[in-house]
């Protein structure tokens, strides 16, 4: 599940997300695109505003984002 996902579930958009965690709409938007990282220290309040424990978003969410961080790294690689 991508964080894209889990919000949609959860009735989220960027806005409403990004105001709860306390950050900019844009930062959201980052994270989804994986061009930037989230601080491990926002991992548990940001799975409680998706509904879910810290354990399944780690297990369910996060794999996606280390994806996306994967894909942008060899982006850039491949771009020098």
């Amino acid at each position: 599940m991508t964080l894209l996902e889990a919000m949609i579930e959860r009735g989220l958009n960027r806005a409403t997300l990004g105001a709860a965690m306390g950050v900019p709409a844009a930062r959201v938007d980052a994270w989804i695109t994986g061009v930037r990282r989230i601080h491990p220290v926002l991992f548990p309040r940001l799975a409680k505003l998706l509904g879910m424990s810290s354990r399944r978003f780690r297990a369910e969410v996060l794999p996606s984002l280390r994806s996306n961080e994967a894909l942008d790294d060899q982006h850039r690689r491949g771009s020098r």
